[in-house]
This record gives C-alpha cells, structure tokens and sequence, in this order.
C-alpha cells in the first residue's frame, strides 16, 4: 500500500469514526436512568409509610386520580397513605413492571396488606392481595400526577363482602301488598 492510499484509508477510518462518535453522543438518554428511582421510592414510601421521603419526590400540587385514594395536594396524598396503612398495617406494594418516557411513567404493581379491622373488627386479619397500575407525570424530577387503576371489587370479595344482583322493579312490585 502506497503512502497516498495509506493516507486516504486513514482519511476514510477518521471520518467513519467521528461519524460513530457523533451518533453515539446524539442518542437520547434513558428515561428510566431518572425516572426508575423515583417510581421505586414512591412505591417504597407506600410500603413503609415514611412520608417524610415524598417531599423530595412528590410535588406540593400533585394530583392522584382514583376512585377511591384519590388525593389534592401533597399533603392530601400523605393522608391517603396513612390512612391505608391504618387500615393494613403491612401494606406493601411491589412493582411488576414498568415503561418509561421523558416526563412520563407507566406502572404495574401488585399490593398486599392484612387489613386492622379499623372500622369494621370483623374484617381483623384478612389478607388481601391486589392488583393495579399507575400512570404517572413528572415534571423537573418530581411526581405531579397520577392515575391509578385497580379493582376494588376484588379487595371486597376478599374481605368477605358480596355482591346481590338489582331487584328488579316487577319484583319489587310483586313483594308489595295488596291495599284492600
């Protein structure tokens, strides 16, 4: 090889080389590199109850949206967390899964807890497992909103409650008595 194609294969080599540089520094970072922290730490804080930790992570405005743990405001949510691991105790929820994207997470987990018999002593002592997701929003690192999802039915039907079918309104006019 001639010094002159020696040189134009240096040439090439060089090119091909910074172009693999430069394409490698474009690529987008990783969305879970940030946001998977913060989803293990908020699950954390449901599981141990440490509400001290959710100033760090949860912004003063933040919105959950849920049939029944919905919560306005940072400190709305901390009550929202107390008052289910009042009513179990053991409340842990573990994530089964998640996707990330810049300022956004999706999360599927899996809760269990004993329930207290807070409220209702009959129910002392059964176990309830359940399962959910959550959508989450985030902005400059911080947790704004949420969405949950999960099925409360199931945690009735294991705390022993149960479900009658709608009387029907024939039904209900047949039970009446006759007026003579």
């Amino acid at each position: 090889m001639t010094h002159k194609h020696l040189h134009r294969w240096s040439v090439h080599f060089a090119v091909v080389l910074l172009l693999v540089v430069l394409a490698a520094g474009c690529t987008p970072p990783d969305p879970s590199l940030k946001l998977k922290p913060l989803a293990d730490a908020y699950a954390e804080v449901w599981s141990t109850g440490d509400l001290g930790r959710l100033d760090a992570i949860v912004d003063v405005g933040f919105k959950r949206h849920s049939a029944k743990t919905g919560a306005d405001g940072l400190d709305s949510l901390k009550r929202v967390i107390s008052n289910m691991r009042n009513l179990y105790p053991d409340f842990k929820v573990v994530g089964d899964d998640a996707v990330y994207s810049e300022g956004k997470m999706a999360s599927r987990w899996t809760w269990t807890g004993t329930h207290s018999g807070a409220g209702n002593p009959a129910l002392q002592g059964k176990k309830v497992r359940n399962l959910g997701s959550s959508f989450f929003r985030v902005v400059n690192g911080k947790l704004v909103e949420e969405w949950v999802h999960t099925d409360n039915l199931s945690v009735m039907t294991q705390l022993g409650f149960t479900v009658a079918p709608p009387v029907m309104p024939e039904e209900t006019a047949a039970k009446k008595p006759q007026k003579k």
